[in-house]
């Protein structure tokens, strides 16, 4: 639920997954079984080693767990999709340790104290029992969810160092982009909304009623409200329809200008919507299309270059997979 996201989130959650497995067959080297290294402990087992470093079935079984809990797999009952995604994860860490350590090689680091203030920052207005909740759906420790925030933050500052000096975005192509998908552009209907958040359909009631009587929406919503943006007075933001859950555009959507809505049931809880603002459909003029489209020109030639740029590390690396040990674990 709570994500690090900032430009570079899609190359990181890229190397989650679905590039390692890209590159699985391409650049590693497969070795048989050591049996001199297995012993019963997951962590004495090493099933791969990158430029001399182990990773060992512990931390393999951890990553594995926590990707199949993320991603709400099921154990995989073919043995074919099985291996793939045991080699897939494998090959996440071993992408992850190649970075790290080109990272140290040119001294990146991220301080502890911006490693917590950003830690800090997501996780503001979940209460410690949904924290905890949200963790275990993860399969990890706070402690553990932060030093992948860190590895995170590091890896994004060694891929900034190395990889955005060698883009370029002419403006040039940014006018040609704009005059040829001017369908990009069209903006429609919006709305600027609000909510607040209830537990029971008795307490929404209640507090609709309140709300008909005159009470303050937004002050409202930080007494009372259970979501996370109680804090802003249940400030949504603005959006257009597809944007939010069905429920919420199926009233949204037909509410006046200030209107408060009837009590709304969602899997979140049971909510009281009022639309502060209805904006109608438009099109984006090429000063604020511009930027957009530099920013995704821009992504596009860093994930482009990126993966290259990682090609080549891995190809210059020395590593070794004990693949019957990853299948065994």
């Amino acid at each position: 639920i709570f994500k690090y996201t900032s430009p570079m989130t899609r190359i990181l959650e890229t190397l989650r997954f679905s590039y390692s497995l890209l590159l699985a067959a391409v650049v590693i080297s497969v070795a048989g079984c050591d049996s001199s290294r297995t012993e019963n402990l997951p962590s004495s087992i090493v099933v791969a080693v990158v430029n001399g470093r182990d990773i060992n079935g512990g931390e393999f079984l951890k990553a594995y767990d926590s990707f199949k809990k993320s991603s709400r797999l099921a154990d995989p009952k073919e043995e074919k999709l099985e291996r793939m995604l045991r080699i897939g994860v494998l090959n996440n860490l071993i992408d992850r340790s190649l970075l790290y350590e080109e990272a140290e090689k040119i001294g990146i680091k991220v301080p502890g104290d911006m490693r917590d203030e950003t830690a800090e920052g997501l996780v503001k207005g979940f209460s410690p029992a949904r924290l905890k909740n949200v963790l275990k759906n993860e399969g990890q420790t706070f402690d553990e969810w932060k030093e992948k925030l860190s590895q995170n933050m590091v890896i994004e500052k060694l891929i900034r160092t190395k990889i955005a000096p060698m883009i370029s975005v002419p403006a040039s192509e940014v006018k040609k982009y704009y005059r040829d998908h001017p369908e990009e552009f069209n903006v429609p209907a919006r709305v600027h909304a609000y909510h607040i958040v209830l537990l029971t359909l008795s307490e929404a009631d209640e507090i609709r009623n309140e709300l008909l009587e005159g009470a303050d929406f937004s002050e409202t919503a930080r007494k009372y409200s259970k979501s996370p943006d109680a804090v802003d007075g249940g400030d949504l933001g603005i959006f257009s329809k597809g944007q939010m859950p069905k429920e919420f555009d199926d009233i949204l959507f037909t509410l006046k200008r200030k209107e408060i809505s009837k009590v709304v049931e969602s899997p979140y809880g049971f909510h009281i919507f009022k639309v502060q603002k209805q904006l109608r459909p438009t099109k984006m003029t090429y000063a604020d299309a511009s930027v957009k489209i530099q920013k995704k020109m821009f992504n596009r030639q860093m994930e482009e270059k990126f993966r290259e740029w990682l090609q080549d590390v891995r190809k210059n690396a020395e590593i070794i997979i004990y693949s019957e040990q990853l299948y065994r674990l």
